[in-house]
């Protein structure tokens, strides 16, 4: 999917720059949240899910340590691949009106 390699080019870009925490006091990055194209058949994520954990896990420490991936349709999948955190909200809550 070339729009999911353009924004990963960003993401990388942005985590290999090691100043980048540095710069923003404020600011301390947890970690990843990331979201792939809507599919009807959710094992067809899998393989955007396993690129976006092996990203994470490049970079995973003791602050920056929160995997969020997986919507309550593919949140499964994405348990399986590395995700620490889900968002299940349609689950518990039903669909928006």
């Amino acid at each position: 999917n070339p729009k999911f390699r353009k924004q990963r080019k960003k993401v990388c870009a942005l985590c290999s720059d090691k100043e980048f925490a540095l710069d923003y006091k404020n600011i301390t990055l947890k970690g990843l949240m990331f979201m792939p194209p809507y599919e009807e058949d959710v094992t067809k994520n899998i393989p955007y899910f396993k690129q976006a954990a092996a990203l994470f896990y490049k970079y995973k420490n003791d602050t920056f340590n929160i995997l969020s991936m997986g919507m309550s349709h593919d949140f499964k999948e994405a348990v399986m691949c590395g995700a620490t955190l889900v968002r299940v909200g349609t689950s518990i809550f039903g669909e928006r009106v």
